[in-house]
């Protein structure tokens, strides 16, 4: 084409379009249309991401986070690196079942109360009150007595406490009893009679009457810590085959601290350990057996017999041990 006839061509094509734009309907506005000269397409990029749409975010939960297959980390689908780990809702619950210990009283079986055994105080100097004993009381086999120091005193039934025979005893004690800080009052009758093997713990006779205590049956008795005060004869009297075992105990002003019943030949052991002895008019221990003996340790004695130290009488020499006693 030639360069004269450009701009002709142009007038032209405007003059064609302004006639065809005069038929619109009356009130439109024609926009004259430029047609740009033809351009060579561009190559295509790859869209950037930050173009894309991006789904809103609102009233919509939160994308699941993938996987890149290139280094192994997961990430949140878009481009810049790692995505946070998953957040779990809060939850009350542990991570795993773990037993919660119970709340003290919650499910537990009620189980009964365990009484503690009775002890014996440290001596009975003062008493609890006074009881009086109109019938022996018996402690029955395997069971204990916890006087609690009351002063136990014999009425006129039981015995009044003089040297006459036939006198009921306050305690009687069956195998396997236990008697435990008791005050024997005057008048005490009889005593305490033992029947098996029993033990006694703190026993005080204010005033022996006829007998403190005797062994009726066969067995072992032991007496711990107490005293015996006043007695026209005997502290303790043995009338069968038996242990004696007394610690702790004091006794004065009496004729004999034990005897075996007189004209027996049955064996009697008899131990003394720890006690305070005086005033007694014949001996501590009398005996009419080859066989009885006796052995007596950390003991105090005072007054025994006519010269103040006969302290065995008639009890073969070769069953008598003696150590660490003192005469005062």
């Amino acid at each position: 084409m030639e360069p004269s006839r450009i701009p002709l061509c142009v007038l032209c094509i405007g003059l064609w379009m302004l006639v065809a734009c005069s038929d619109e309907a009356a009130g439109d506005v024609a926009n004259p249309v430029v047609v740009p000269p033809p351009a060579m397409p561009a190559p295509q990029a790859a869209p950037a991401t930050d173009s894309l749409p991006q789904p809103s975010t609102a009233d919509e939960p939160t994308a699941v986070p993938t996987a890149d297959p290139t280094d192994g980390v997961p990430t949140d689908g878009a481009a810049g690196g790692p995505a946070e780990p998953p957040q779990m809702p809060a939850s009350d619950e542990p991570d795993a079942f773990e037993p919660s210990e119970p709340e003290p009283g919650d499910d537990e079986p009620d189980e009964p109360p365990v009484e503690p055994e009775p002890e014996p105080v440290a001596g009975c100097e003062t008493t609890a009150g006074d009881e009086r004993v109109d019938a022996t009381i018996v402690v029955g086999p395997g069971e204990t007595f916890d006087g609690q120091c009351r002063r136990y005193i014999a009425g006129p039934a039981v015995g009044d406490g003089s040297q006459s025979e036939g006198q009921d005893p306050v305690f009687r004690l069956e195998d396997g009893a236990r008697l435990l800080n008791v005050v024997l009052g005057a008048p005490a009758a009889d005593g305490i009679h033992t029947y098996g093997d029993v033990t006694l713990s703190n026993i005080t006779w204010e005033d022996i009457g006829e007998d403190a205590l005797t062994i009726k049956d066969p067995g072992t008795v032991e007496l711990d810590g107490g005293a015996a005060y006043d007695g026209s004869d005997k502290v303790f009297q043995i009338n069968a085959a038996s242990t004696f075992r007394v610690s702790n105990f004091r006794a004065d002003n009496a004729g004999k601290f034990i005897r075996q019943n007189g004209g027996t030949g049955f064996t009697v052991h008899v131990f003394i350990d720890s006690c305070d002895i005086s005033n007694m008019d014949e001996a501590i221990f009398r005996t009419d057996s080859n066989s009885s003996s006796v052995t007596m340790s950390n003991t105090r004695y005072s007054n025994i017999g006519d010269d103040g130290d006969e302290l065995w009488y008639d009890v073969n020499p070769a069953n008598i041990t003696e150590s660490d006693n003192t005469q005062y």
